[in-house]
Order: structure tokens, then sequence, then C-alpha cells
């Protein structure tokens, strides 16, 4: 199965930022996001404390990672720590928790070291659903065109433009690390 990728514009506004972040929660399963630090013992900011403090309970592993979506790294000086959050579309409480957190930041390009931990990206039954790089300000989203929900049109409706960047093959997605 082949999926459509597309770059999303208009995550730079917070409304529609966070109506994005409902649709990807509604269709994914799970998210990451990289904490990087020039060296082990670099003081952690206190917003991104904040972050990972309000996303704890939903944190399912931690690794160090050279390579997350959309980046691939040669950097053996720093560090790099994916931590992946799973979490359950259908509890509405839950959801809106994990929105408050994920919200607070702003916009998709606030996602960034040293403020915030870097690179949002979404999963959906261990592929990459939606993947950003906040620093070079790119994105990608992988739809299906048999998924009934959500279509450009849907997304385009709420404000966000869609271009069209390549189709890939499922098996070419980027997994979750086991």
């Amino acid at each position: 199965m082949d999926y459509e990728v597309y770059y999303v514009d208009g995550c730079e506004d917070p409304e529609r930022f966070h109506t994005f972040l409902g649709i990807l929660q509604t269709l994914g399963d799970a998210f990451s996001l990289i904490y990087f630090k020039y060296r082990e013992n670099e003081k952690t900011s206190e917003t991104a404390k904040a972050v990972k403090k309000g996303l704890a309970r939903y944190q399912v592993s931690s690794h160090k990672v050279s390579r997350w979506p959309l980046t691939e790294t040669r950097d053996e000086n720093h560090i790099y720590r994916m931590i992946t959050y799973r979490y359950s579309p259908i509890d509405i409480n839950e959801s809106f928790k994990i929105l408050d957190v994920l919200e607070s930041v702003g916009c998709l390009w606030n996602w960034d070291y040293p403020a915030y931990p870097m690179d949002l990206c979404f999963y959906r039954n261990g592929r990459v659903l939606f993947a950003s790089c906040a620093h070079e300000q790119l994105n990608e989203l992988y739809l299906r065109h048999d998924w009934d929900f959500p279509s450009v049109t849907d997304l385009e409706s709420i404000g966000l433009k869609l271009e069209f960047l390549r189709r890939v093959p499922e098996e070419k997605l980027f997994r979750l690390p086991a």
C-alpha cells in the first residue's frame, strides 16, 4: 500500500496547529519527541522539563538515536534521545491532557532546542503518520487514499494548505524502534 506524502503549511498558526494536533491524535496512537543535549551533564530548560513531566505517564520508551523521521545525524558527540509516548485515541480525558501539553508550545516550529524537545512526530501502528523537523521548518504528513478521514479537503477546510510531495510504499516509512 502506498502513502501520499504532503507538506502541511499553516502549522505556525496556534489555532490551526491546535486543531491539527487533535486530528493527529485521533488518527495515531503514539508520538515521539527528541530531547537533545550537547553533553550529558547539560541542564535541561525549564520548559522542556515541564513538557517531559506533563507527558511522563504516557512514556513507553527512551532510546539514544542517530535517526528519526526526516533526520539522520552522523554527530557522535551530542546526545539525541527519542522518547516515545503511547495513548488511547478513544480516551477523551487522556487526549485532552496530552493536547494541553502539546499545544502549550504554541506552534509546530517552537518544538526546538533549547526551549523545548525537538521534532514532534506522530505514529499509527508503529509507522510514521506525521513528521517534523522544526529548525528546518519541514514536515511531512503520510496519508492513505483508502482512509475515510482526513482527506486533503478536510485538512484544508481548517485553514491548512497541503502540498503533495510524493508517494512512498508502506515498507519505506519510518518505524518506531522496538
